[in-house]
């Protein structure tokens, strides 16, 4: 193994030099490719449906939102992920192993992390605020377009811009064993304060507001739940203030406490999805920097990338292709589709005659 590609020289990079074998270069870059193919697709999917199904965008805020994360997740796949692939399974690391491809493709790494972990974090404001003042929202108040394009710039903007940090400082190497090029894991002062912003930035600043908005959520869930009427085994329903009334046909009904049951559930989703694809490679980052690069193995560095590079794949389900009215809007276009294709191949067949 040629580990030219790697800037040992001058102590800059403290990454511990095991190499991987064979079969770990191969079923990495495999699963790195698979993970690329799936996102590109499922994320184009996402912005076809956004576009063309005027249903969809109706719902004109979340679906801006959702299409910034769905181009971020394409740019991810395209220009992080498929050469992070290529690279890992080339004998010499390349096209990452040099210099100039390598800084780009760094910029891309950090710029694309950190626009989709404060994009999840808009997404969950923005659903905050269509259950805790629906009518404010549904009159645009809340979701007006200056507002909205606000909350997809400011991603964008922060991630750029923090990005072209360690490209500027030349930073930036390729680390065989991160799968991608990543900035030199050095415990010196000034590597610190750029890895305790980047820690804030990318994890815990949207962590915390991810948390805070959807246990908002489900805790207006949960006092919506406790004001409804309950209705006793005579029939009476009894209401918060401890009346029982007998009301026709006002009981509660379980479809309803099915629907804030489903809503609970995937707000969860939402939330164990998030710490499970940002947590291990941002702990990973964390103890390269507390403990030294030595301390992360390989194949828990290599394990980290990949559970990062999956939530690529995983946006699209649980933020859109997931969703009932994005499921409706799937099931009209494939039958508009199929139509559109009846139509033409019966005027061909008509024309042949």
């Amino acid at each position: 193994m040629d580990w030219s590609c790697r800037n040992l020289d001058g102590g800059h990079n403290l990454t511990f030099p095991v190499p991987l074998s064979q079969w770990e270069r191969e079923v990495g870059a495999f699963i790195v490719a698979s993970e690329a193919f799936l996102a590109f697709f499922g994320n184009l999917v996402v912005l076809v449906i956004t576009f063309i199904d005027s249903k969809v965008r109706q719902h004109r805020a979340m679906s801006i939102l959702i299409s910034s994360l769905a181009v971020n997740d394409i740019i991810t796949a395209v220009l992080v992920m498929a050469p992070s692939a290529y690279s890992l399974s080339h004998p010499r690391g390349f096209p990452l192993c040099q210099p100039q491809v390598c800084s780009i493709h760094g910029v891309f790494n950090y710029w694309m992390a950190t626009t989709s972990s404060i994009t999840l974090a808009m997404i969950s404001i923005d659903r905050n605020i269509s259950i805790q003042k629906p009518l404010l929202y549904a009159a645009q108040i809340y979701a007006s377009r200056s507002r909205v394009i606000k909350m997809v710039l400011l991603p964008w903007t922060l991630g750029i811009i923090y990005s072209l940090i360690p490209f500027s400082l030349q930073w930036m190497t390729y680390q065989l064993d991160n799968i991608a090029c990543d900035v030199n894991w050095n415990p010196e002062p000034g590597y610190r304060i750029y890895y305790a912003a980047c820690f804030s930035l990318c994890f815990f600043i949207p962590a915390a507001m991810i948390l805070i908005q959807y246990s908002r959520i489900i805790y207006s869930i949960h006092k919506l739940r406790r004001r409804t009427p309950q209705e006793s085994r005579n029939g009476m329903v009894k209401s918060p203030s401890g009346i029982s009334l007998k009301l026709i046909g006002r009981r509660p009904s379980p479809e309803v406490e099915d629907n804030s049951t489903k809503l609970v559930l995937s707000v969860l989703i939402l939330v164990v999805v998030f710490f499970v694809c940002i947590t291990p490679f941002c702990l990973t980052k964390l103890i390269k920097v507390v403990y030294g690069p030595h301390r992360v193995p390989n194949w828990c560095d290599m394990l980290s990338t990949i559970i990062q590079f999956s939530a690529s794949v995983i946006n699209p389900i649980v933020y859109s292709l997931g969703l009932k009215h994005f499921q409706e809007a799937l099931v009209r276009q494939w039958r508009n589709l199929k139509n559109h294709c009846s139509v033409y191949f019966f005027f061909r067949w008509c024309d042949s005659f």
